[in-house]
């Protein structure tokens, strides 16, 4: 069989440049929530005492605004419930949030339930 040959896209290789150097202006100065799970201890130590900035590739970006898409497409799928109260902002436009240990853990959360069917 003929081997395809690999091609790179100029445009979607600009994209990912894009969205790379876009994280490098706005850095994640504390360990966050989703990051505590880690199966590398000393990935996280050196993470909560800011020693090495993480850094996510272009595909990780785009799997997590994928992400951020999605929740509101379930949050408007779970307000269609009869009961269910779901809460997604603290006050309109700021996600509920927790901090910790001198800002050095923070966390988002996406949401909470009450009149889970459940429940």
């Amino acid at each position: 069989m003929v081997k395809i040959p690999d091609f790179e896209d100029p445009t979607l290789k600009a994209v990912d440049a894009a969205l790379e150097a876009e994280q490098e202006s706005r850095p994640r100065n504390y360990l966050g929530a989703s990051a505590i799970g880690d199966v590398c201890d000393r990935k996280l130590w050196l993470n909560f005492r800011w020693v090495k900035r993480g850094f996510i590739e272009a595909a990780g970006l785009r799997r997590i605004n994928d992400g951020h898409r999605g929740e509101q497409v379930v949050a408007d799928m779970l307000r269609k419930v009869a009961g269910l109260d779901l809460s997604t902002e603290k006050e309109p436009g700021v996600q509920h949030s927790f901090e910790a240990l001198g800002g050095h853990f923070r966390g988002k959360g996406d949401g909470g339930m009450t009149g889970v069917i459940e429940d």
